[in-house]
């Protein structure tokens, strides 16, 4: 008889009837067991759960890189072009400056050879740092500056 009863249980029959027995005798630790291994069972469960998230991530990390790198690329070409448009405007400016700068020069000798002619050998004390003769005046009108200098010789004498 005691055959028949071995063979008519369950395989888990017996550790089911042991935790149950367990459970009679001590009630409090089997509750606190059954919780604690079902919060495991659920951190497990968002364990595995990060661990997937993490491997599609990291699936897709070479993707994104590029994808940055792209922008970032733009973005450095968009200020680029900015500073282009800066210094084109720029160069613009010096160029009217420069433009400024030697009229203004030629005005000031015009006006120094015009005081000198009024003056006559008072005219030390202008300001000479306008005589010397630019780059494109030397090329093109070195003969007016040579003939100021031989009026004023000739007056001096």
């Amino acid at each position: 008889m005691l055959e028949s009863n071995k063979s008519d249980k369950r395989p888990g029959q017996d550790l089911e009837t042991c935790n149950h027995n367990q459970a009679d005798s001590t009630t409090g630790p089997s509750q606190v067991n059954h919780e604690q291994v079902q919060e495991l069972q659920e951190l497990k469960r968002e364990l595995d759960l990060l661990k997937l998230v993490l491997k599609s991530a990291y699936s897709h990390l070479p993707i994104v890189m590029t994808e940055v790198a792209i922008f970032r690329t733009f973005l450095a070409m968009r200020e680029v072009e900015k500073l282009e448009s800066n210094f084109g405007d720029l160069e613009v400016d010096i160029i009217s400056l420069q433009e400024d700068f030697d009229s203004n020069r030629s005005l000031m000798r015009a006006h120094n050879r015009a005081i000198r002619k009024l003056l006559g050998p008072e005219t030390d004390c202008l300001d000479k740092s306008y005589e010397s003769p630019s780059e494109d005046e030397t090329i093109q009108g070195s003969s007016s500056l040579s003939d100021d200098t031989n009026v004023l010789s000739q007056e001096m004498d």
